[in-house]
């Protein structure tokens, strides 16, 4: 088999491409993967994770006021520097051990989002792949909306990254990191 053919070539490195390629892997057939963000995909890295992280405090602090003067004297503050300092190394480390782990199972890596030319070809970093079989396993991005004003808009990824966390804030959508 040539070098650009694969069996099995997966587009999207989150938890679902991660599943397919390795179990492809496993089975003794010539995976390669590519994400054009970071690998590991947005749950791990701008989605769920590392809202958990965010939310995690503000459970405290809703618990914290709901037992105020019934054993709890003092309501706990946020340090927003430091959460998002410590929400930073959970996630910083997912994108090299993502990768690290499929280059162990001998996946080969694309860090660029293909274009389709075929059923069965692709365009990716300036080379030509061909596969058997191809997998869509992407996530989700941030999608800039499109009304007068959207300038003054933040994305989830924005928010995610806030160096100071702002006395007030309204979420439009109903994407994970809204919810």
């Amino acid at each position: 088999m040539k070098e650009n053919q694969f069996d099995v070539f997966v587009i999207g490195s989150g938890i679902a491409g991660q599943t397919v390629a390795k179990a492809c892997a496993e089975a003794g057939l010539k995976v390669a993967i590519a994400d054009k963000r970071e690998f590991g995909g947005t749950c791990a890295n701008k989605g769920c994770d590392p809202k958990k992280v965010l939310l995690g405090i503000t459970e405290v602090l809703e618990n914290s006021k709901n037992l105020h003067g019934k054993g709890i004297a003092k309501l706990p503050k946020i340090n927003w520097k430091k959460l998002q300092k410590f929400k930073k190394e959970f996630t910083a480390a997912v994108p090299k051990s993502t990768e690290k782990d499929l280059k162990g199972m001998g996946i080969k890596l694309y860090h660029q989002s293909p274009k389709f030319l075929t059923e069965d070809s692709l365009m990716v970093e300036e080379k030509k792949i061909t596969a058997k079989t191809i997998v869509i396993a992407t996530g989700y991005e941030p999608r800039k909306l499109s009304f007068k004003g959207n300038g003054h808009l933040l994305t989830s990824d924005d928010f995610l990254n806030l160096k100071k966390l702002p006395k007030q804030i309204t979420f439009i959508g109903a994407g994970y990191v809204g919810m």
